[in-house]
């Protein structure tokens, strides 16, 4: 950190001169919001803090699931009417006077923008994108960084000493907020990749195996059906001919898509093996193999066609040492690297 900046926070609390009260209600509060998960704990905390110690009456007004703003702690008197959020993202605006249960003392509430920091926005529920009726304003982007509004209702009215350390009061909830609602939406992102994960071992993975054991089965019947055609005696050859041929070409649509799904299979179970997903990142299963046989050749194999219907030639000219180069690392992987360079050479290859 650069000590320049340090210095800029030391004249900023100079200038605030905060008194003890206050310098410890932020320092508690910022304290006991690290103390639970809970996001209605955050939300009743600094009305309680604010409470104890001014005995001040405040409510906290934050986004629902549909991003309407809502109280979340009991009530303290009169509900106050919430200004716009346009007035509201302008500075905190004192609403019109309103009496609480004692008629002879006029109180006036103060409302309080509690922001994220930039960016905060993409956070939080998605708008539907449905266009806005004539009458409603968009909310700008701006504007949803407000993460909930801080009502405080005081006894007397607010000097600007006060209303300066009601801000800072409410930056630093914004602050502990914003925090709170991205670490739970990254539990709620990692359930849901362990939820995924399981469906797809048990949706993609496992007949996955079943589909190798039809292919093994139908390479057995394919075999079984050529043997058959050998024995068959017939004195018409052209039947004989058109039988072998026949065979011959299930042999070859098989071969092709035996190779297209063995390849397939090959990659899904490579890139969603469960590893990846517990650990965050790609965990490798090293082996040591042969680069060119492993690797090289089963991708340039199954790039053939497309590499002689864009007229790429390659030439495999690997010599003596890299033919016999071993490698120790993850066949799958490297396959994805080796097969993401082919499909590259495929789309952007121009003509000579």
């Amino acid at each position: 950190m650069r000590g320049d900046r340090i210095r800029e926070k030391i004249a900023d609390y100079a200038y605030y001169k905060f008194t003890v009260r206050q310098t410890r209600a932020l320092n508690i509060f910022f304290d006991l919001a690290q103390e639970y998960e809970d996001l209605l704990y955050l939300y009743h905390l600094p009305v309680q803090v604010l409470q104890f110690f001014f005995n001040l009456k405040a409510e906290l007004y934050a986004r629902d699931d549909s991003g309407e703003f809502v109280v979340q702690t009991p009530k303290v008197g009169p509900a106050a009417t919430l200004p716009t959020l346009h007035e509201l993202s302008l500075g905190p605006r004192p609403s019109l006077s309103m009496t609480t249960d004692m008629p002879e003392e006029p109180q006036t509430w103060w409302f309080f923008p509690v922001k994220g920091r930039p960016g905060m926005s993409r956070a939080l529920p998605e708008e539907s994108g449905a266009p806005c009726p004539p009458d409603v304003r968009p909310v700008r982007r701006d504007e949803r960084e407000i993460l909930a509004i801080l009502a405080v209702l005081p006894q007397t009215a607010l000097t600007g000493h006060e209303k300066l350390f009601y801000e800072k009061f409410a930056n630093r909830l914004g602050f502990c907020l914003h925090n709170r609602i991205l670490a739970l939406k990254n539990l709620e992102h990692i359930e849901f990749v362990r939820t995924l994960v399981h469906d797809i071992g048990h949706n993609v993975i496992v007949p996955n195996l079943h589909f190798k054991l039809l292919m093994r089965q139908m390479a057995e019947k394919i075999a079984a059906l050529r043997q058959l055609s050998d024995t068959i005696i017939s004195p018409k050859d052209e039947e004989i001919a058109s039988l072998h041929g026949l065979c011959d070409r299930i042999q070859e649509h098989y071969e092709e898509i035996s190779k297209h799904f063995h390849q397939s299979s090959f990659f899904l179970e490579t890139l969603l093996r469960q590893s990846h997903f517990d650990q965050g990142r790609y965990v490798p299963q090293r082996t040591t193999f042969n680069l060119v046989e492993r690797v090289v050749a089963p991708q340039l194999e199954r790039y053939q066609l497309r590499f002689q219907e864009r007229d790429i030639v390659v030439e495999e000219d690997y010599g003596a040492e890299v033919s016999r180069l071993s490698v120790n690392g993850d066949v799958g992987l490297l396959s994805q690297v080796v097969a993401n360079f082919f499909s590259n050479a495929v789309k952007y290859t121009r003509p000579t």
